[in-house]
């Protein structure tokens, strides 16, 4: 699976994905690989990865990437959040200019 995400079109524009709770296991990453469609041109964004738990949100972690042709392989160990019920949020913000800003997350998932 393969998640395209486009910020709004804006300066310093954004859009985010929020997922089913889960329950966080002994041992579980997250991993995707971070990049953007082909002919990116001039496309910079900041990848970040937050979770939700209740009312509240917290940062994992951020990745910022520039159109390189090249996937960005990512790993977060998830052990911190152990047993709890969360929601994951993916986001991509525009870094400045949204022109050409057609990331995406390849294969994103959890494992043990």
């Amino acid at each position: 699976m393969t998640l395209v995400m486009a910020p709004r079109q804006t300066e310093d524009g954004k859009v985010s994905g929020i997922f089913p709770v889960y329950t966080v296991q002994v041992g579980d990453a997250f991993k995707a690989k971070l990049g953007f469609l082909e002919h990116c041109g001039s496309g910079q964004v900041l990848y970040q990865l937050w979770y939700k738990e209740g009312d509240s949100q917290a940062l994992l972690q951020e990745w910022r990437k520039a159109c390189d042709g090249h996937l960005e392989l990512v790993e977060v160990d998830l052990s911190s959040l152990k047993g709890k019920q969360v929601q994951f949020v993916l986001t991509v913000l525009a870094d400045g200019s949204p022109e050409d800003d057609l990331a995406i997350w390849g294969s994103p998932r959890i494992e043990p």
